[in-house]
């Protein structure tokens, strides 16, 4: 492999290695030295509301390149000086001029490296110019000692920079194995899709949607396609990416559910969302992407038998009288139709190289779905933390029903409290506490890990999913209460700040309880913990009123390795039109291509709309070649008053809200980057 060492924009380069009769080549001794430079301090990006960094900074590295010029004549020689100079100068541009947006970087390979890597130029501190009058220079084709000074980034990337690439592969979670693209769900469940049919004039065909037609051969008005789950409704289901994608000349798709004896449509945007397509018929006319329907389950959603089958179901029924279908779509040749079941993605521990945390960026697109009302269609706030440790007892999402959860995990109904069947709730069961007895502030709901303090060793956001039914907001006020070993008075236990609800009546509400450390104190390598339990007390004081409540579940989102909140700069608070629905997309972006966050529209291909605001860092990863999860908590705005204003708390956090997730990264290398 020959040796590189260029400066380009991807248009214009400068070889410094070079082997014909002209260009740039190094003096004795090689280019030099590369050497850290902690004065050049930079914060990319403008702060919270431009998505930059606001107080991450790092060092830049400073080469000091001798170079020769060869040159065929002095006119050649200043052309050739001229293109270094017009780079060295665009690159510091690029930084700080909107109207440059080509990143000017250094391209290098050694003779025995497998691979390139790249380094994005700040611009030069110094040139020394040689004397144009020496003897050396005048009638000679070589030009001796240029000193150049550059500033670039302190690593070399895998990829050149502002090039985005390939999907990274992750790991499944529910789906298809090794996908670059996966789905979000917004609670954790453990149900896959119980059953599937396909009904054709009232006769059954049980299929797992791998290879099998998805409508009859001859579709008929009332044919319909069915997934049915046995415990609680289906929120998110998964069609993975057809064989044959569906050609649709004359169809009207309801999407409907079981109430009082009778198939009800649910609405797409208030009830359900559907992704990619603007509609069902769209979707399955396509083969490109996965075809996911997202449920908010209706509160009167029942239980039917459909061939014989008892389950909550949920069916795509043809309602047009005449409908005219050209092609049948067929599912994926290999994987089946699942529901996405958990609110995390996995990162293999073969994706992540290099020797440092890698540039990442972060693709989270919304389904279509969603009006100028806020609802659960309409995605307003993102949350996600990572964890990289105790992954196989870690779990971010609790339960409060008790089903649904880790076997470590045991959940006690206490003082007022039982667990309550409810198809809207996490594993099909809220905790509803009635204040009977006593609306003094109680421990209502404890969640006891067995044994588990070890793998819980961090921080967390700590967030409680909830309800309150009759009253005013604010008439309860709740408490979050964390023990380590036992939940006795003498145990050591601390509590949240007391927040108070701010709606009732109105939805999943979500309240932010604050920052909880496992154990209290920062443990070193020589602590024991083993064998200890940690244990969560929600506690809940009904101070006027008479209102119960449903918790559905605590979420704990890790902080410590990083977490971010992603917020809607609310452009438009009467049509909402910042938020992300009409299957638009937010890149949270650590310098892949900007270090941005940005909300993208997909019109055929993704574009550039506007910033939202990002409330923490760039998108890290530390621990290399570890198996590595991300954890997330998908909210948005409420219709309180159904004016259509945005922007009024509280958030909200419905089951069926869904994000599919792409991740994309430049790996890292301090020196070489070898086989990589």
């Amino acid at each position: 492999m020959a040796r590189t060492y260029k400066i380009t924009n991807g248009t214009l380069s400068v070889d410094l290695l070079a082997a014909g009769a002209t260009g740039f080549i190094p003096g004795k001794g090689g280019l030099g030295p590369n050497r850290v430079a902690p004065t050049h301090n930079f914060v990319q990006g403008g702060g919270v509301s431009g998505g930059g960094l606001t107080s991450v900074h790092f060092s830049l590295v400073t080469d000091s390149w001798t170079l020769y010029i060869k040159g065929s004549s002095d006119d050649n020689v200043a052309t050739q000086l001229r293109n270094l100079i017009e780079l060295l100068i665009l690159a510091g541009r690029y930084h700080i001029e909107p109207r440059q947006n080509k990143p000017v970087y250094i391209e290098s390979q050694t003779t025995g490296e497998t691979n390139k890597r790249y380094s994005l130029v700040y611009g030069f501190p110094e040139m020394v110019m040689p004397d144009q009058f020496d003897f050396p220079f005048e009638g000679s084709d070589l030009v001796e000692h240029l000193h150049v000074q550059t500033v670039r980034e302190p690593f070399w990337r895998s990829a050149a920079p502002g090039v985005l690439g390939t999907a990274l592969t992750l790991a499944p979670t529910d789906g298809p194995s090794t996908p670059t693209r996966v789905h979000i769900a917004n609670a954790r469940e453990i149900e896959d899709i119980h059953s599937i049919k396909v009904d054709d004039g009232g006769s059954f065909t049980s299929i797992d949607g791998a290879n099998d037609s998805l409508f009859p051969a001859v579709p008929a008005q009332n044919d319909a396609l069915y997934f049915g789950n046995a415990v609680v409704p289906p929120r998110t289901i998964v069609i993975p990416k057809l064989q044959t994608a569906g050609a649709i000349t004359t169809s009207s798709l309801v999407l409907e559910y079981y109430k009082s004896a009778a198939w009800t449509a649910l609405v797409l945007g208030d009830d359900y969302t559907v992704y990619p397509g603007g509609d069902l018929e769209t979707s399955l006319e396509q083969n490109g992407e996965d075809i996911v329907i997202n449920i908010k389950p209706p509160s009167d959603w029942i239980a039917v038998a459909v061939d014989s089958v008892t389950d909550f179901w949920v069916r795509i029924r043809e309602s047009n009288a005449a409908p005219s279908w050209g092609t049948i779509p067929v599912g994926h040749a290999t994987y089946v139709i699942y529901t996405q079941q958990v609110p995390e993605i996995e990162i293999p521990n073969t994706t992540i190289k290099g020797d440092v945390s890698p540039y990442l960026m972060l693709r989270l697109i919304s389904p279509f779905g969603g009006a100028s009302v806020p609802s659960f269609a309409n995605t307003s706030r993102i949350i996600m933390g990572v964890k990289s440790r105790g992954l196989t007892k870690f779990v971010s999402h609790l339960n409060a029903g008790g089903d649904d959860n880790l076997a470590d995990w045991a959940v006690t109904q206490v003082t007022d409290a039982s667990a309550v069947a409810d198809v809207q709730a996490p594993g099909g069961k809220h905790s509803a506490i009635t204040f009977a007895g006593d609306s003094t502030m109680q421990p209502r709901i404890r969640l006891t890990g067995d044994n588990i303090l070890d793998s819980w060793v961090g921080e967390y956001r700590a967030f409680i999913r909830l309800q309150q039914i009759g009253g005013a907001g604010g008439d309860c006020t709740i408490r979050l209460r964390s023990f380590i070993g036992g939940f006795g008075d003498e145990n050591p236990h601390i509590d949240s700040a007391d927040v108070d609800t701010q709606t009732m009546d109105d939805g999943v509400e979500v309240l932010d309880m604050g920052i909880v450390r496992l154990p209290f104190a920062r443990p070193r390598s020589t602590d024991i913990l083993t064998g200890v339990d940690v244990i969560f007390e929600i506690h809940i004081e009904r101070t006027t009123g008479t209102s119960t409540m449903r918790v559905y579940d605590l979420i704990l989102i890790p902080v410590d390795e990083w977490v971010v909140g992603l917020d809607d700069p609310l452009s438009d608070t009467e049509s909402g039109s910042s938020a992300l629905r009409g299957q638009a997309a937010i890149d949270v972006d650590g310098g892949v291509v900007a270090f941005r966050t940005a909300k993208m529209q997909n019109i055929g291909n993704w574009i550039l709309s506007e910033n939202w605001a990002r409330m923490g860092p760039a998108p890290k990863v530390n621990n290399i070649e570890t198996k590595t999860r991300i954890y997330f908590l998908i909210l948005h705005y409420e219709d309180v008053d159904a004016s259509g204003d945005w922007g009024q708390p509280p958030f909200f956090a419905d089951l069926g809200a869904q994000l599919s997730f792409e991740m994309y990264g430049h790996m890292n290398y301090l020196f070489l980057r070898g086989a990589d």
